[in-house]
């Protein structure tokens, strides 16, 4: 569809009369470009979808292109910046009472605090966008926060606090059928167990399981599992 799309903008003007059309396909298209890779060429998409909403004065698909923007900046490294734009996209989803998108942006902003080193900050954000979930009953969302907050915890070498926190994510998603968060909560306690709780004996079943699942979605995660499996001395199967 890439070919189309860029047919299609090629042939568009920016005063068109339909500007939220022709915005909601800029966005689409620079969203495909960066899960292509293509990261100077979908931050110019982007950037012409965010002018083309704020001209039609669409202020929640701004503050979602922002988000997006955002993503940009993170594979940038421009941490400062990211963090701006996800500001902007948590202020303006509280203006508008989208309490799900305001968890998003919490949690957007925690993981910034996190590769920032504050992880303090970053705890506040998660445990305010596990609350949020929790309050809209977004059950993929809540186990997200859970998997969140361990993180802070194993960045603080709170190994138990940790293992508890991730149980708890895993357990949700697996009740949810979220086979993604399951893979990744599974990896995530997995190299916890293996690293720095070697009496527990489930460390290696689930990078087993997180492996099978990221097979099954065709997902370059495998890889990076499997080298963790090999690294850490687990056997593993297709």
């Amino acid at each position: 569809w890439g070919i189309e799309a860029t047919e299609r903008l090629d042939r568009a003007s920016d005063q068109d009369a339909d500007h939220i059309a022709l915005a909601s396909l800029c966005r689409a298209y620079g969203n495909a470009l960066l899960r292509a890779g293509h990261t100077g060429m979908a931050d110019a998409a982007l950037k012409r979808s965010l002018k083309l909403f704020q001209d039609a004065g669409q202020i929640r698909s701004v503050a979602i292109v922002k988000s997006d923007l955002g993503d940009i900046l993170v594979q940038r490294g421009d941490l400062a910046g990211a963090q701006t734009n996800y500001e902007e996209y948590l202020r303006i989803m509280r203006e508008v009472g989208d309490p799900r998108s305001e968890g998003v942006a919490l949690s957007l902003l925690g993981d910034i605090l996190v590769q920032r080193g504050d992880l303090a900050g970053a705890q506040t954000n998660y445990e305010e966008y596990l609350r949020i979930m929790r309050e809209v009953g977004d059950t993929r969302g809540e186990g997200v926060a859970l998997f969140n907050i361990g993180q802070v915890a194993e960045a603080r070498e709170q190994w138990d606090v940790a293992e508890h926190w991730y149980r708890l994510g895993l357990a949700i998603v697996r009740e949810a059928d979220d086979a993604l968060n399951e893979a990744r909560a599974s990896e995530m306690l997995a190299g916890l167990l293996l690293e720095h709780r070697p009496q527990s004996s489930d460390g290696c079943a689930l990078l087993q399981r997180a492996i099978t699942l990221y097979h099954q979605m065709e997902l370059p995660d495998e890889e990076r599992a499997r080298e963790t499996a090999l690294r850490l001395g687990c056997a593993t199967t297709a």
